[in-house]
């Protein structure tokens, strides 16, 4: 299965949160997301998911 990294970096680069020190473009995800106030899964479950 080919790496989404590359798509997300392309996206994710040059917004906003591309400025912020704790986010990561074309990583994995360092913090948890919260979407609707409910947290999604852990970093360390990304990869594996």
């Amino acid at each position: 299965m080919e790496s989404i990294l590359p798509s997300s970096y392309l996206l994710a680069s040059c917004t906003s949160d591309s400025r912020k020190d704790w986010f990561h473009i074309g990583e994995y995800k360092k913090l948890p997301y919260v979407a609707g106030g409910d947290q999604t899964g852990p970093p360390k479950e990304v990869a594996t998911k």
